[in-house]
Order: C-alpha cells, then structure tokens, then sequence
C-alpha cells in the first residue's frame, strides 16, 4: 500500500482574483477582408474570455476551429476590429469603463486597422 504524500505547496500560489473571467462574443457588422474575396461572414464570429488579469482567449468556430490568446480585448480587436466594423458583446457582466475608454484613443489615433 502507497502512503498518501503530503501535498508541497506550490512555489507560484496566487491569490483567487477580485473579479471572475468575463465571457463574451464577437460580432462582425461587416466583413471586409471577406468581401474583397467574395465570402463575407457576418453575425456571430466568435467567442471569448476575458481572465481577471486582462488579457483574453478567442475561439474561432467553422469547420477548422482555433483558439489564441491576446494581452488584451483591445489587442484582440486592433488585430480583427476592422475599425468599427466589429463589436464585442459582454455576456455576463463588463468589465470597468477604462477598457472602451482606450479603444476610442486607439480609433482616435487611427492605429486600429479598417
């Protein structure tokens, strides 16, 4: 019979965040890089995560399903935004304002792609 190990303590213990993981989707309102090759998706595109830390997951559907991690929503929507013309909608909850505070400065500063 094997003795039952004490269990070591992990050396990175980290402390249960303040807020929990925030879900989300991404919809697309128009697809541009899809209309200049003819097959535009719009609608639901995605789903994501959002961790306590900020940064995020997005899990592409279709028929070759992916998942890739971002520093940040607005990281994630400066790649795939196309500008205005792709929207994240918070499922359950949102997080504080400051996040969509930094996006207009990105738009205003046209450093999001169109």
């Amino acid at each position: 019979m094997l003795e039952q190990a004490e269990s070591p303590r992990s050396s990175y213990d980290v402390p249960q965040p303040d807020t929990p993981p925030l879900a989300f989707y991404v919809i697309r309102h128009r697809d541009v890089t899809g209309e200049a090759t003819g097959t535009p998706r719009t609608g639901f595109i995605a789903e994501g995560i959002q961790y306590s830390d900020g940064s995020c997951s997005v899990r592409w559907g279709g028929k070759t399903p992916c998942t890739h991690v971002w520093g940040s929503v607005l990281d994630f929507l400066a790649v795939h935004g196309h500008g205005d013309n792709t929207s994240v909608r918070w499922i359950n909850g949102e997080p504080g304002t400051e996040w969509l505070d930094q996006l207009a400065a990105i738009h205003r500063a046209g450093t999001v792609d169109s």
